[in-house]
């Protein structure tokens, strides 16, 4: 297999992974352990609460806390007022120890986004996720919101994120890495000679995934 003229990183990889977990289920230890991450310190990961009504994101946050979750998230961005009733109803049922992130992604208007704010009230322990389309608008925000704001699609650039800095709008920020390339990769577009062209398909993960086993199907085949 690894000696067919077509296979490459992308078709080896599926086969790799696999190995590794094939490995570590033999020896009893996780993977991690394998891989010498025995001394990295933990890393606290968030896990989304859906549900469209405040009953269903409150059974969906008590799986959460069992399943072991101290950051959850909400996503929100449709109705304001029922936005809000969702998170509020995550709040009351998780104590105020755990923290939330309400994760817009760009859907709220400015008008609507505060509303959705004013419907939160303290907002105590609360994260607000990229909840405009802009900076300016998530600035704008700032008025109605003094909890902690965290920005998300419009960090495309270091340019972004030290405007967002600039505007006092980045608590935190989570950066995607593939969009960033892909940001950099159009820019370096508009210098290259005639005729050259980038690409952005190749640092898209899920294609890279699909792509491997694609290829892995097809030599097992042949």
């Amino acid at each position: 297999f690894v000696k067919t003229r077509e296979a490459g990183y992308g078709d080896k990889a599926p086969i790799d992974i696999a190995a590794w977990d094939l490995a570590a289920r033999l020896m009893g230890v996780p993977v991690w352990k394998l891989l010498g991450g025995s001394a990295a310190e933990d890393t606290p990961l968030y896990r989304p609460v859906q549900g469209p009504t405040p009953d269903d994101v409150r059974a969906t946050a008590r799986l959460r806390l069992q399943q072991g979750y101290r950051r959850l998230q909400v996503k929100v961005g449709d109705d304001p007022i029922v936005d809000a009733q969702r998170v509020l109803a995550v709040r009351d049922e998780v104590g105020d120890d755990i923290v939330i992130f309400a994760d817009a992604n760009c859907g709220f208007s400015l008008s609507a986004a505060r509303r959705f704010v004013r419907e939160l009230g303290d907002g105590a322990g609360i994260f607000l996720e990229q909840p405009c389309a802009t900076l300016g608008e998530c600035a704008a925000l700032r008025s109605s919101w003094a909890g902690p704001m965290v920005m998300d699609e419009t960090i495309t650039s270091l340019a972004a994120l030290l405007e967002a800095h600039r505007l006092q709008v980045a608590d935190g920020v989570t950066v995607k890495l593939t969009r960033v390339v892909e940001a950099a990769l159009a820019e370096m577009q508009k210098s290259l000679p005639a005729g050259i062209t980038t690409t952005n398909v190749q640092f898209r993960q899920a294609t890279f995934i699909d792509a491997a086993i694609a290829n892995v199907k097809r030599v097992l085949l042949e």
